[in-house]
């Protein structure tokens, strides 16, 4: 009896340290996760005050996952609708469970999307507790647009002091006050792209001369007259709040900026190019790229000797190289860091046509790095390419979600199959975004194993050295990596692709496929047949001498190799494809499955007879013989 107590002790404390914990919830702003997770938060969270009603920090942080959810929700869909109506209903019900708290009041400002009538909420709850940062950004908001200099750059202080904004964020807006003229006029568009420029002037220093204006603010009427006054400007006579509709607000909004760009007084007028989107429609022939901006000129003038005097000369940009910094919004300096891209791109060719090829190599590398951490691999590809710039390096580097989608085949329902093996230079593209984890080593290709090939030919050197690194093998299948390596590709296809802007379903998973999804691909339909090909022959009777696959073949008592026209590996769209546009599914590469240590299909090693399609093959380590093929599963179109 005292044994089993002791086992049921022993579960129960299991139990209770495997118990999922909520997480805190930050704003869409600084740290931004996926719709599931926000979904999971806002059950645990909804369970936390299900037990106690008085958790403020549940109240909390249920409203933050919800409001989550709205604000990643489509703006005109039902959805987006029912999560607002929900966010009104939990601020309502958390008030009156914890009127006095932070938290029951910071909602109540938060939720009322900055209503003035409803500031004694928010000052009620930077009373509640001073020290509290979540107060700073609204409180420093509602001070700029009253005009309140003072409280203003006391609350600027405070929000550097608790570094609410990461590191990096700083890093950019720096170099975007940086290339601006003298006293000019710059506007901006979000949270990151505003407050950062803000909090530098004031704390740093750092061009006090110009004026930084957030395009939503200028919506709020009495503040843009004031605004104006303030920074001498003549008044502009139509009023936003008297528009009758969207399109009305966008025709004077357009009427607006354009008495801002003619000023009288001659000061220079940018846009950052996290709000080019709003002024492209209008002002596209008067807008000059000059790095992170954009600035305005009724005459064209030479903008690429701007962007190389700020890149060369103003920008600080070893922040790009390494951070060493931690904040949860380092992220979303990736998303900012995205507009170097377009002037950067403009460097790449400059400095291609004048041959400075230390300065070519600098921006390769940075345009490489800030394209995948921001998700625009697709664009930048279709923009080298159809400028026809992009050397082979860069395809080594980057991703091209069209090129990959063109890449499977349907299989069945949402689940599709690659038309190739998994090649040496989609690979390396995987091992250079790891290069700086502790996965590299567990996922780097064993080029050794070639020595170790059991062939009747020892004259493997050049594989060992050159088929790994070499271009002339980067459409050859990938081979000498682990069944580990195999499943962390995946994941890493994955998430890079799911973050991609330029894609054509919201949502997949890449992995190994089952035995059965294989065999499937393999056949071409759901029969039993031994090969993909007709009468299971493996010469092509179109083709005097020709093969379907690469294999060894015996001939009396040698074995041939090259009687196929491949002596090891050859490129992974090489011979017919099967009925499907599958091409390899027996030789070349034999490949992996979802079950370790175990492939299908046979090699360049293995004759036709072992390579069936039913057939399993085992191997206990990396080798030169066994490589890979995906299938993409759509979880959400």
């Amino acid at each position: 009896m005292k044994r089993i107590s002791v086992i049921l002790l022993l579960l129960l404390s299991v139990s209770a340290f495997c118990q999922v914990k909520p997480q805190t919830v930050y704003s869409v702003v600084k740290e931004l996760r996926t719709e599931s997770w926000y979904k999971e938060q806002a059950k645990l969270w909804k369970a936390e005050i299900d037990k106690n009603n008085q958790n403020a920090q549940a109240w909390y942080n249920y409203y933050m996952a919800i409001r989550a959810l709205k604000n990643i929700s489509d703006w005109e869909s039902e959805v987006h609708k029912e999560y607002k109506t929900t966010c009104d209903q939990i601020v309502s019900d958390a008030y009156k469970a914890i009127p006095n708290s932070f938290e029951a009041n910071h909602m109540m400002w938060y939720q009322s999307g900055h209503d003035e009538t409803k500031l004694p909420y928010l000052m009620k709850a930077y009373e509640i507790d001073p020290y509290d940062s979540r107060t700073y950004i609204d409180l420093l908001t509602h001070y700029y647009l009253t005009l309140n200099q003072n409280k203003y750059e006391e609350f600027c202080e405070k929000l550097f002091k608790v570094n609410e904004i990461s590191a990096p964020v700083y890093n950019w807006a720096y170099n975007m006050l940086s290339e601006l003229d003298k006293n000019a006029i710059v506007f901006t568009a979000g949270d990151n792209d505003t407050y950062s420029p803000w909090v530098l002037q004031v704390v740093k220093n750092v061009r006090p001369d110009v004026t930084v204006i957030n395009t939503s603010l200028l919506n709020l009427d009495d503040f843009r007259i004031k605004l104006l006054k303030e920074i001498d400007l003549s008044e502009f006579k139509y009023r936003i709040d008297e528009a009758k509709s969207y399109d009305e607000m966008f025709v004077i909004k357009d009427k607006l900026y354009q008495h801002i760009f003619s000023n009288k007084k001659g000061y220079p007028v940018y846009v950052s190019g996290t709000a080019i989107s709003q002024f492209q429609k209008k002002f596209s022939d008067k807008l000059y790229l000059t790095g992170l901006t954009y600035k305005y000129s009724e005459n064209s003038f030479d903008n690429v000797s701007l962007i190389i005097r700020n890149y060369e000369k103003r920008y600080l940009l070893d922040y790009l190289t390494q951070n060493f910094s931690f904040n949860r919004a380092n992220s979303i300096a990736d998303k900012l860091n995205a507009t170097y891209l377009p002037a950067f791109v403009k460097l790449y060719n400059h400095y291609k046509e004048t041959e400075e090829y230390q300065k070519l190599k600098k921006i390769k590398s940075y345009i490489i790095d800030i394209s995948i951490k921001s998700g625009q691999e697709t664009e930048i590809s279709e923009i080298l390419d159809a400028e026809m710039t992009m050397p082979n390096s860069f395809k080594s580097f980057l991703m091209n979600t069209k090129q990959i989608e063109k890449s499977f085949v349907k299989l069945e329902g949402n689940l599709y199959v690659n038309k190739y093996e998994v090649s040496n230079v989609e690979y390396a593209k995987f091992l250079n975004s790891i290069m700086h984890s502790e996965l590299y080593l567990k996922c780097l290709y064993d080029s050794t194993k070639w020595n170790a090939t059991n062939t009747e030919f020892k004259f493997n050197e050049p594989m060992v050295n050159l088929y790994h690194s070499h271009p002339a093998y980067n459409d050859y299948p990938v081979v000498n990596i682990s069944h580990f390596a195999a499943e962390k590709y995946c994941e890493w296809l994955t998430q890079q692709y799911n973050t991609q802007r330029k894609r054509k379903y919201t949502k997949v998973v890449f992995r190994l496929p089952t035995e059965k999804e294989w065999e499937f691909a393999a056949r071409g339909d759901k029969s039993s047949k031994k090969s993909p090909f007709k009468d299971d022959k493996i010469l092509n009777e179109e083709c005097k001498g020709c093969y379907y696959a690469n294999l060894k073949f015996p001939q009396k008592d040698a074995v041939k190799y090259t009687i196929d026209g491949g002596f090891y590996t050859v490129k992974t769209g090489t011979y017919n494809p099967n009925s499907i546009g599958v091409f390899n599914v027996i030789g070349n590469a034999a490949e992996m499955i979802d079950i370790k240590n175990i492939s299908k299909g046979g090699s360049w090693n293995s004759t036709f007879e072992e390579s069936y399609i039913n057939l399993r093959a085992t191997y206990t380590e990396p080798n030169a013989e066994t490589g890979f093929r995906i299938v993409m599963e759509v979880i959400q179109e």
